[in-house]
């Protein structure tokens, strides 16, 4: 359960990520067209239907694109790689945790629309502390930061352009505590 509730956090994380949104939402239409201007509306108002769909599109939990050649937009995907267990601590398994960062390259040719992304990305993951917000008090998960391994172009979509980024971060494998419960 460890490494869905950690999943969870991540998507909690990402769909909450108001720059996020508008860097995935926002088409460029001049260089200095800027997707964080206080001119555009915000994105993130939860009760909002809009809001909803707007999520659908742009952030995804499985590596699916082929709904991408359909219109001009950015998408973060998030999924699982590898696990590997720990050598330090049979208690542990790390996780890799891969971002698929996509956009229409329209956006790239109007403001480098991809490395807004990525930088985005990596300074809001790099050294993050996994948790659940949806919980009556915010539920940590696994243990230590989530740290970057690297990332490599992805090219796997006619007209856009995109970049695979890994991350990693140790998950508590389920144990039996003192009293029997599980954690």
């Amino acid at each position: 359960m460890n490494t869905m509730n950690a999943m969870i956090a991540i998507e909690q994380k990402l769909i909450s990520d108001e720059t996020l949104l508008r860097l995935l939402h926002y088409a460029p239409e001049t260089f200095y067209d800027d997707p964080l201007s206080t001119d555009k509306p915000n994105l993130v108002d939860v009760d909002s239907d809009d809001y909803w769909s707007l999520v659908k599109k742009h952030i995804k939990k499985t590596p699916y694109v082929d709904d991408l050649t359909d219109e001009r937009i950015g998408r973060v995907i998030f999924y699982i790689g590898d696990t590997f267990p720990t050598d330090e601590n049979a208690d542990f398994h790390d996780v890799r945790l891969m971002f698929d960062v996509f956009c229409h390259h329209s956006f790239e040719e109007g403001d480098y629309r991809l490395e807004k992304l990525m930088d985005h990305l990596h300074t809001s993951l790099k050294g993050y502390k996994l948790y659940r917000t949806d919980k009556d008090t915010a539920e940590k998960i696994g243990i230590g930061q989530i740290s970057y391994l690297g990332s490599e172009p992805l090219g796997t979509v006619p007209g856009y352009i995109g970049h695979r980024m890994t991350y990693t971060v140790p998950i508590i494998n389920g144990r039996v505590g003192r009293r029997g419960s599980r954690y």
